[in-house]
């Protein structure tokens, strides 16, 4: 007898898309076949012929445990379980942040009853704690992210600390992932900008112009390739970062890149209407920027899509409408993702089978968690999404399940493609909208190959 059987199904497998259905015993897939082979079970659900899909990841969230008034790992999960979400990877940026193997344990003691799906933990690491990164991997960090800003206590401030680190992180089998963007010219466009007296929303993507991404992702990839380390680049939104790492994959470069819905499907006009709530680092673009995001995405040059999921109270980010600069960046989006991205799908815009590959075996590969997660294969993780492909329906900020609903982006999109069952290890925590997923389901994860080489 096994715990769940879902059948009648068209199951995204390794070898296609395939009619039949799938059985589950104590979490882990246990077969895949054609329906009239599939064994009893405590509880059967019939697909109804739907598309049946490896559980989906966000590597690149802002819950903020354990501070917690803002949002938190019960509210962001519940969040991300509700748009088919199985797998989330947490920044280190909480309070306390985690840029030691103590900071790093104490975060995973925190949250051991916190969270209703799976979840990573980035480490922080910048020129202050470089003496770190051995125990840091050692300890289950899921990577490692470093600012090349000055705004936080894991950024690196020279050349030499930024080849140094990338020398540390090199002896692990760990990413090393950088928010990429030059500081020296952004203080120089900003100060420019600010004797000017310019302080309106439209001064904000005035002061982080294309050349300040494109700087800093060119010196990642020329130092990471002589160091050869495995380096990422979280939340890219230029054309000319998508020109830099069709370069660096031609050459063989063993280096992987993330872009956001928001630097799809939004661009920098929204600051002139939406003001600070549409303030986000890097900012949005133009639809030149745009189109390449979309080829590169299309082509295989971008590897993943994450919401950069980083909340704020309206009241914080009200400030920017006299003060752009008073703002702080970021918004909600952990649940905007999956049904942007579906719709996307359904337009024609992406295929669904680069969809599972850039939101769900991509991010699985390239942080060593394939092929437990990532997949639906016999002996793999039941981390399963249902979908309704032709669902029909309005995103609406009075039904977000996180906590700060302010400033949501997409509010009143109207989207198609809906997940209507999210199974984390076998156990449902989402059906039909309703997330009834228990905080404390959720597992911390730890890459799955070993941490030096």
């Amino acid at each position: 007898m096994l715990d769940l059987v879902i059948r009648n199904s068209r199951l995204f497998t390794p070898e296609g898309i395939i009619s039949g259905g799938l059985g589950i015993k104590s979490g882990i897939i246990s077969i895949i076949s054609n329906d009239s082979n599939l064994p009893k079970a405590d509880r059967v659900i019939d697909a109804k012929e739907r598309l049946v899909i490896p559980g989906l990841f966000d590597t690149h969230v802002h819950f903020r445990s354990p501070e917690s008034d803002i949002e938190g790992f019960e509210s962001g999960s519940r969040a991300a379980a509700s748009t088919g979400i199985t797998t989330v990877f947490d920044m280190p940026g909480s309070n306390p942040g985690v840029i030691s193997s103590s900071a790093l344990s104490n975060k995973v003691k925190h949250l051991s009853n916190s969270s209703i799906v799976d979840y990573g933990l980035y480490a922080g690491i910048g020129e202050n704690n470089l003496n770190s990164v051995s125990e840091l991997s050692e300890s289950g960090a899921i990577a490692f992210k470093t600012f090349m800003t000055p705004s936080a206590s894991y950024s690196v401030n020279s050349d030499h600390s930024l080849y140094d680190l990338l020398t540390r992180v090199s002896k692990t089998n760990l990413r090393a992932c950088f928010h990429a963007e030059n500081p020296d010219l952004i203080n120089f466009f900003t100060d420019n900008l600010q004797s000017q007296d310019r302080s309106d929303p439209m001064a904000h993507p005035e002061s982080r112009p294309n050349i300040v991404e494109y700087e800093s992702i060119s010196k990642i990839l020329h130092l990471s390739k002589s160091t050869q380390t495995n380096v990422h680049i979280v939340h890219m939104s230029t054309k000319e970062g998508v020109l830099l790492f069709e370069a660096a994959k031609k050459n063989d470069q063993n280096v992987s890149v993330e872009t956001c819905p928001q630097y799809l499907v939004l661009d920098q006009d929204l600051m002139r209407t939406h003001g600070p709530h549409a303030k986000i680092n890097p900012p949005l673009r133009t639809p030149d920027d745009q189109a390449a995001l979309w080829r590169g995405l299309q082509n295989g040059t971008i590897d993943i899509i994450t919401s950069d999921h980083a909340p704020h109270p309206g009241s914080s980010k009200d400030l920017g409408w006299d003060d752009i600069w008073a703002s702080p960046p970021g918004s909600p989006g952990v649940e905007a993702t999956t049904p942007i991205m579906l719709t996307a799908v359904n337009n024609g815009k992406i295929s669904i089978e680069r969809l599972i590959s850039v939101m769900s075996t991509a991010p699985a590969k390239i942080f060593n968690l394939f092929p437990k997660k990532g997949v639906l294969q016999i002996g793999s993780d039941a981390d399963i999404v249902i979908l309704d492909m032709k669902s029909e329906y309005k995103l609406q900020s009075e039904n977000l399940h996180t906590k700060v609903k302010d400033g949501f982006l997409y509010d009143g999109w109207k989207v198609k493609g809906k997940p209507i069952f999210t199974i984390v290890r076998g156990k449902i925590v989402m059906e039909d909208g309703d997330v009834i997923g228990k905080p404390g389901w959720g597992e911390f994860l730890k890459p799955l190959s070993s941490t030096s080489r």
